[in-house]
């Protein structure tokens, strides 16, 4: 397994969702977008760590792999990441409907984590309503973005939430 720990500042997210829903994509074109950054991927048995830093924070954005083999070493990962973004390809209904399914997931072995909910690929037409998605994120406490992996629309605000969200997190658990 890759190393869980990150360093310098800690920051560390998940994207997680069914396979060819863009979150590689969205973490290339994130990497990308931003002006001197250094991007480095390292691959274990159970995901991608890219790491991502500019000289002053470093994020690690884990890219979790699907495949049911690798349950037992993601629950060890769960347990290490305070934010999971639950990546759905807009264009793919059963890739919305797999959500509740990487939720349960979560929960079962980080049920502080926080959740958001991304539609990915706005750049294709929509079978999923975005009021269904909002509506089921809402219902669940969970924030709901759209993106673009492709065009890039949405993605640099959504790694900025990502990252508060892990910032806000990290010091609920501080105080406990």
């Amino acid at each position: 397994m890759v190393n869980s720990e990150s360093t310098l500042t800690g920051f560390d997210i998940a994207l997680i969702g069914a396979a060819h829903t863009g979150k590689s994509t969205l973490i290339k074109r994130y990497a990308a977008l931003l002006p001197q950054s250094k991007h480095t991927i390292a691959q274990g048995e159970d995901a991608f760590a890219h790491t991502i830093s500019n000289g002053e924070d470093q994020i690690t954005i884990w890219d979790i792999v699907g495949q049911g083999r690798y349950q037992r070493v993601r629950e060890q990962l769960f347990q290490h990441v305070p934010v999971f973004a639950l990546v759905y390809d807009v264009s793919s209904p059963s890739t919305f409907f797999d959500l509740m399914f990487w939720r349960d997931i979560i929960m079962g072995f980080a049920h502080r984590a926080r959740l958001v909910v991304i539609g990915n690929k706005i750049d294709l037409p929509m079978i999923v309503p975005p009021e269904e998605a909002q509506g089921w994120a809402s219902g669940l406490d969970m924030p709901f973005l759209t993106t673009s992996a492709l065009t890039g629309e949405g993605v640099l605000a959504l790694f900025e939430f990502l990252m508060g969200e892990a910032g806000r997190e990290r010091q609920r658990r501080i105080a406990r």
